[in-house]
């Protein structure tokens, strides 16, 4: 294998990373990987540049900006224990925000029962006032769609 078949321009590189090509040139930009240039100046990514990508998408996967991503990879101390425990922060504030979502949806079902009993409470009444008119409670069920007029003309 020669040695230029271990390096990849951006846009092979990006598609064997999953990113845009405009990605990688985000990172180079912010500093977080450096790509090797040829004597055209074009970009080449080698094995190392992939790999320090790879790193880069995996913790903006995880939530974390470019500001956090640099700090990360600045830090001698880096290692997958940090990753893992970042990961697990980004997991409780999932849950946490999952959580909240979950409440507000029972809170609106229970508002909506509340409003379809007070409907119906309301109609009983008018019943016995006499004051109801047929087929004006819209609760659950209670009024079929009328029959189409035009169903049964041939």
């Amino acid at each position: 294998m020669n040695a230029s078949a271990q390096f990849l321009n951006p846009s092979a590189a990006a598609q064997r990373l999953g990113v845009s090509a405009k990605a990688l040139r985000l990172y180079e930009q912010h500093g977080l990987v450096t790509p090797r240039r040829t004597a055209a100046g074009w970009r080449a990514y080698g094995p190392d540049e992939i790999a320090r990508a790879a790193e880069i998408i995996a913790l903006r996967s995880l939530g974390l900006s470019i500001a956090q991503i640099a700090r990360v990879l600045q830090d001698d101390g880096f290692s997958a224990q940090r990753v893992r425990s970042i990961e697990g922060c980004r997991k409780k504030q999932h849950r946490a925000r999952l959580m909240e979502s979950r409440e507000r949806q029972r809170h609106h079902q229970h508002q909506g029962r509340d409003a379809e009993r007070h409907l119906r409470e309301q109609h009983r009444e008018q019943q016995v006032r006499g004051a109801a008119r047929p087929g004006r409670y819209l609760g659950r069920g209670a009024n079929p769609p009328p029959p189409d007029r035009h169903e049964h003309q041939e």
